[in-house]
């Protein structure tokens, strides 16, 4: 068990998901999270601990798609609620107090019309130039539309055309800092089960497309000085696994399929997966395991982004996990990684730091004593 106590955002019940990202100039985190009947802007002015809301918006049929992004200038949420399922919409906060932007209430990026829009992803180049905003989406029809504006401005989004024709979902997007070539990845699903990753340097190329085995239809992507991975559900022998892979050239070219977790017989399924790159310290992942009876959430890292074994896994829910609402988790600048989940009976948002823990396996921690030595060491 790691992490102090879990802090609850907001006080509404009956939460999706709840999504967190940090304002480095003035410290602040910022969550949205999603309700049965809309969303709500939260800020933390102490790290996390405690939580205001300080905007709700009200879709009394729901939303559709969700996401959240800062850049230097403004905290942005892309949105889409089921009631207006043709408009991509962004509504933007002040990095300072969390205060929604009167002018710029419910802008759309792009009616879609008439198709309707079934998932969204948003981001920025903070951490590089910080003078980009990045919206895309996925059709109902399988086409995926992608858009950027200025920061400071966004208000008039110019689209750059992608190719992937036949997606149906799970799509993400992140910004690559210390890119040589590509500075932008996008994953999706596409209709024919196939997982793919997409790559942009101006124009957009597919990186490449690999068969996707889960049942969630999710998917995560990370990068960082050109190392890219991807994360998400995956079948296997005793239940679904978190499948993991990466690439250490911008994509160029990508190693085989290994696991940050695997069921073991009667252990349940893994779930909820969210991966970060960001930071420099590896990769780390949070994810859900759903038991039945009981669900828990858990997180693992790595000291580095090359192939290698992942420190163990580690729970960090205070209160039961509601398997199949997504798990999410972003580095902070503390060099620490902030989570989140949906946990309780009555479906609550909870916010977690966590740091990662360096702990010796190939020895007796693991039971193992095959690598040690009864030989007395050269002085």
């Amino acid at each position: 068990m790691i992490g102090g106590v879990d802090s609850r955002i907001g006080d509404e019940t009956e939460a999706e998901r709840a999504i967190f990202d940090f304002h480095a100039q003035t410290g602040n985190y910022f969550a949205v999270v999603q309700w049965e009947d809309g969303w709500t802007m939260n800020i933390s002015t102490d790290d996390g601990v405690t939580w205001s809301k300080t905007y709700r918006l009200t879709a009394s049929l729901g939303v559709r798609a969700m996401d959240l992004t800062v850049s230097g200038a403004w905290v942005y949420v892309g949105y889409v609620t089921d009631q207006i399922s043709r408009q991509a919409k962004l509504r933007r906060f002040s990095p300072t107090d969390g205060g929604l932007d009167l002018d710029y209430s419910g802008l759309t990026v792009i009616d879609t019309s008439p198709q309707s829009i079934v998932d969204i992803a948003v981001e920025t180049n903070v951490d590089s130039t910080d003078d980009r905003v990045f919206y895309s989406l996925v059709q109902n029809d399988g086409t995926t539309r992608f858009f950027w504006d200025l920061p400071t401005d966004g208000l008039t989004f110019s689209e750059v055309a992608i190719s992937a024709s036949n997606a149906s979902g799970g799509l993400d997007m992140q910004w690559n800092p210390g890119f040589t070539s590509y500075s932008l990845f996008l994953s999706l699903i596409d209709q024919s089960d196939n997982l793919q990753v997409w790559r942009y340097n101006g124009t957009w190329s597919q990186s490449v497309s690999f068969s996707y085995s889960g049942s969630q239809g999710r998917t995560t992507i990370s990068a960082f000085a050109d190392r890219v991975g991807i994360a998400h559900d995956a079948a296997s022998p005793n239940g679904q696994a978190i499948q993991y892979r990466t690439s250490q050239d911008g994509g160029d070219n990508w190693g085989t399929a290994g696991f940050v977790d695997v069921p073991t017989p009667g252990e349940g399924d893994f779930q909820d997966v969210d991966l970060t790159f960001r930071g420099g310290l590896g990769p780390a992942v949070s994810y859900t395991l759903d038991a039945g009876a009981t669900a828990s959430s858990y997180f693992r890292s790595k000291s580095t982004y090359s192939p290698g074994p992942w420190a163990p896994r580690l729970m960090f829910n205070d209160f039961e996990s509601v398997a199949g609402q997504p798990t999410a988790i972003n580095w902070t600048p503390q060099d620490k990684f902030g989570v989140t989940y949906v946990g309780g009976g009555e479906e609550i948002p909870y916010f977690d730091v966590l740091q990662p823990v360096a702990i010796f396996v190939d020895g007796v921690e693991s039971g193992d004593t095959s690598a040690w030595s009864e030989t007395t060491p050269n002085p």
